[in-house]
């Protein structure tokens, strides 16, 4: 999920720092804390693909 949850296209491919898409992350990378989680929000961020690639 991107900023708004209602966007589908090009969000998708956007990741930010709301408590939903933390507790995304969290639900799919379940041994990442949330704190670890929004340092890599912070540092590799908007992009999800970087993100996820940190995270894995």
């Amino acid at each position: 999920m991107g900023d708004d949850p209602n966007k589908k296209e090009h969000d998708g491919k956007l990741v930010s720092q709301q408590d939903h898409e933390v507790a995304y992350l969290k639900h799919k990378f379940p041994k990442r804390t949330e704190t670890e989680i929004r340092n890599a929000i912070r540092m590799y961020g908007p992009s999800r693909s970087a993100v996820e690639r940190r995270l894995s």
